[in-house]
């Protein structure tokens, strides 16, 4: 049986991991838009990789609008509300 292990992410190793820019990761985190991080040491913040994830799949689909790919604000019809 395999266990599914969670992994720290550092702020540092965000902006690779999801490929934002460490201000717009700061901007979605001031806005309440982000996972809140967690104290791993006293001055040492990580957030916990299952988490980034989770946020990642929660994001709009993108869907072209004859200008170019934009988010999409709500579910296509044959889709089920998250």
């Amino acid at each position: 049986m395999t266990e599914n292990l969670d992994h720290f992410v550092r702020l540092r190793q965000l902006p690779a991991l999801i490929g934002l820019s460490a201000r717009s990761i700061a901007y979605q985190r001031a806005n309440g838009n982000f996972p809140k991080p967690r104290n791993l040491t006293g001055s040492s913040i990580v957030w916990l990789e299952s988490e980034i994830q989770a946020w990642m799949q929660s994001r709009p689909v993108a869907v072209p609008d004859g200008r170019g790919w934009r988010g999409r604000k709500r579910p296509i019809a044959d889709e089920a509300p998250a």
